[in-house]
């Protein structure tokens, strides 16, 4: 298994679209915080304005030639070495989520510079929120939870953060588990 993370800021007019049609789509938008359909011009001008950013990173991420998703730092600040990260998966990488959490959170804390990753969780996706706690060692912080008012309705978005002294911990547990499922070959990270 092949597994490339492309940046956003290489993607092709194909990809940009695929990328779009992803993110508007029902299942993925509703474990969102931002819910609302996406304009089509909106989404290009962002595309475009994240080459001129250094505090996020969003890649595509394509498995033996398949495109299966997406995966993202956001909110980076380098001088205390924390980040947000977030990711998800189109229809072809459904049953790839906890690999791809794998490699995500793997690459986060190569970088010696970081020391906490954080993320957000909707009350309505609890799935998630209880496997980024109990298999990926993820605690919750409330100093990144918030309420979000909608236009009718109210949602809790759960904050969770993980530290670079927890990781290895669970790593170890999930080099094992994961070897089971899946034969990596190589992981390349295009910037």
């Amino acid at each position: 298994m092949i597994i490339q993370f492309k940046n956003y800021k290489l993607m092709n007019d194909e990809e940009i679209k695929m990328v779009y049609d992803w993110r508007n789509s029902d299942r993925i938008r509703s474990k969102m915080i931002h819910q609302d359909i996406i304009p089509f011009d909106n989404h290009v001008k962002w595309v475009n304005n994240l080459k001129t950013r250094d505090d996020v990173e969003y890649y595509i991420v394509n498995i033996d030639g398949i495109y299966i998703g997406t995966i993202d730092f956001t909110s980076i600040d380098f001088k205390e070495g924390i980040a947000e990260w977030g990711y998800y998966v189109n229809d072809n990488g459904i049953g790839y989520g906890a690999l791809l959490q794998y490699l995500l959170i793997n690459h986060f804390f190569e970088n010696d510079k970081f020391k906490i990753l954080f993320c957000r969780v909707l009350e309505n996706n609890m799935t998630v929120y209880n496997n980024h706690k109990k298999n990926f060692g993820f605690v919750d912080d409330d100093k990144y939870s918030q309420i979000i008012s909608g236009k009718d309705k109210v949602i809790k978005v759960f904050g969770l953060s993980l530290s670079k002294e927890q990781w290895p911990k669970y790593k170890n547990k999930l080099d094992k588990l994961l070897s089971k499922f899946f034969d990596i070959e190589k992981v390349q990270w295009e910037k």
